[in-house]
């Protein structure tokens, strides 16, 4: 496993997570990707879009938070949905995209999608034995 990668998602995790203490919601497409970033260490509050909750709950949403973390899958769909959200959110919230580009940069574009990251959890935890 690269373990440069392994560090830049330790990295994203963590972020995520001052974030979130610091009033960010961090927005995801499913359950799954909810699980996922909670096996890497994620303990934040999240809202998951495709669940029953449209891009309209999230704007509504949106405003009790300081900020608004997009981490929507690489493929058509969450493209689709970020820009959805941007266009809605850009003049309510402050819209953060940061961790998305990392993740991006970080996988060289190997992940597509975010529920993929659980199957680092196992890496990640042997990465600081």
């Amino acid at each position: 496993m690269d373990q440069e990668f392994l560090l830049s998602l330790s990295d994203l995790v963590t972020t995520l997570n001052q974030e979130s203490d610091e009033g960010a919601l961090v927005v995801v497409e499913g359950r799954r990707d909810v699980r996922a970033l909670s096996m890497l260490g994620f303990r934040g509050e999240s809202l998951m879009l495709c669940n029953n909750h449209s891009v309209l709950d999230l704007v509504e949403k949106a405003v009790n938070y300081k900020k608004v973390i997009l981490l929507f899958d690489f493929d058509r769909t969450g493209r689709y949905l970020t820009r959805k959200a941007i266009s809605l959110l850009e003049r309510r919230s402050k819209i953060d995209l940061n961790c998305r580009r990392r993740l991006r940069m970080a996988s060289h574009g190997r992940i597509r999608y975010i529920e993929e990251l659980g199957r680092f959890h196992e890496h990640l935890s042997s990465f600081y034995r």
